[in-house]
């Protein structure tokens, strides 16, 4: 079983609890997500833009290879505010990416 499924699963089981995340093994074994993540599709659903999410994201957009677009359905909380949507956004166009034609799309 790869980190990335385990990560997946987790944040879809757990709701995203940034420092129960955090306070467990997960972060630690996404620091080794293989390069060769070869899907051309993400998406993640309820997407509130915590720190543990953007970590993940961060891996993903650095080590996948054939990314072509991602896709985050952010959760009210995030998309009602403006300011930190926008902030997140940038955060996210920032990263480093390993696809360069990967796109970001926040609904």
């Amino acid at each position: 079983m790869s980190p990335l499924y385990i990560w997946s699963r987790f944040l879809l089981h757990q709701g995203f609890d940034s420092d129960y995340i955090h306070d467990h093994e997960v972060c630690l074994m996404l620091e080794r997500v293989p390069s060769c993540c070869c899907f051309k599709r993400f998406s993640l659903s309820y997407f509130k833009g915590k720190p543990a999410e953007m970590h993940f994201l961060r891996l993903l957009l650095k080590n996948a290879t054939l990314l072509k677009k991602m896709t985050l359905y952010c959760e009210p909380i995030l998309s009602e505010d403006s300011g930190k949507e926008e902030e997140v956004n940038n955060q996210l166009r920032g990263f480093p990416r390993r696809s360069e034609s990967c796109v970001i799309e926040l609904l």
